[in-house]
């Protein structure tokens, strides 16, 4: 797995209208601001929309080694799409043995194979994106010099509209389709039906219902060391608790770093285990996947 992936495939939603185009232009912030900063290392800059705010890492230049937490947009889709394609659908460079061809006409076909299974690992991992964002109502994302290092979806239920859930679901339908002519691609959805299925267990196992969710949390290992997971996390629960929440949860598996949440105090409510072999060929060695549902306190 290539990114480090902390809490899992949850579903949430922007309404896209309402996402800023493009961003707002801000002056970076003095070196002694009048605004609070954590350890002189993250300092939330002043707008009317909380959209931006400048994360001093401590080390070199503000040009090179400064993120910016920002407001999400929709151009940032296709990092998001593709952050779930490496954490979830990551191809590898070998054939069912493990092995790469070396003749000429096996490795045309193992090329060919290797392009189609490429294209329905995208249409997985645009499925969950849309699934993501079909509950999301705060979307944040962590950035450098133009590159996306980590996102935070979360959604306060009273905000999730019908008409967003509706336009996200036709999109999935679109998207699924043509997975159906593929033995890879139906595998897929058969997964991901199966992983939905495991959500809908531990809400029940849970015994209660929340307002608010954190639906996805993915961190590049690029970022590794520099504290930027702590921080999304944190600008989340400030969201949740400047919206008057009290508590939250997510989901997450054990392809996760599940013990951030440990560590964070989190109570883990409920959990379960399935097994598929499809989970077998993805890299689980019995091909059994266990599920958690956390609740945490804002």
């Amino acid at each position: 797995m290539n990114l480090s992936f902390i809490a899992r495939r949850t579903q949430s939603c922007l309404i896209l209208s309402a996402w800023p185009q493009t961003p707002k232009r801000h002056t970076p912030m003095p070196t002694n601001p009048a605004h609070s900063c954590y350890r002189n290392t993250m300092c939330i800059m002043p707008s009317m929309n909380g959209a931006l705010a400048w994360l001093r890492l401590g080390w070199g230049s503000m040009t090179s080694e400064t993120i910016m937490l920002r407001t999400m947009r929709r151009t940032d889709f296709p990092a998001l799409e593709e952050l779930v394609r490496q954490a979830w659908y990551a191809d590898d460079e070998s054939d069912d043995n493990g092995n790469v061809p070396n003749d000429e006409r096996g490795l045309r076909e193992y090329k060919l194979r290797k392009a189609i299974r490429l294209r329905n690992m995208h249409r997985l991992a645009a499925i969950d994106m849309h699934d993501f964002l079909s509950r999301t109502t705060e979307a944040t994302v962590a950035e450098r010099d133009g590159r996306v290092l980590g996102v935070v979806l979360g959604s306060l239920r009273s905000r999730v509209t019908t008409a967003q859930r509706i336009r996200h679901a036709i999109t999935r339908n679109c998207l699924a389709l043509p997975l159906l002519t593929s033995k890879d691609g139906r595998r897929g959805l058969a997964d991901q039906i199966a992983i939905l299925q495991a959500d809908e267990m531990l809400k029940r196992d849970a015994g209660k219902s929340y307002q608010a969710e954190v639906t996805l949390f993915v961190v590049s290992p690029e970022a590794r060391g520099m504290g930027v997971g702590r921080k999304l996390f944190n600008h989340m629960l400030d969201v949740f608790r400047d919206a008057g929440m009290n508590e939250y949860f997510l989901f997450t598996d054990t392809t996760c770093d599940y013990g951030f949440y440990d560590y964070r105090g989190l109570t883990r409510k409920a959990e379960c285990t399935i097994r598929r072999d499809s989970f077998t060929q993805g890299g689980l060695e019995d091909g059994s996947l266990s599920f958690f549902l956390y609740e945490g306190r804002c």
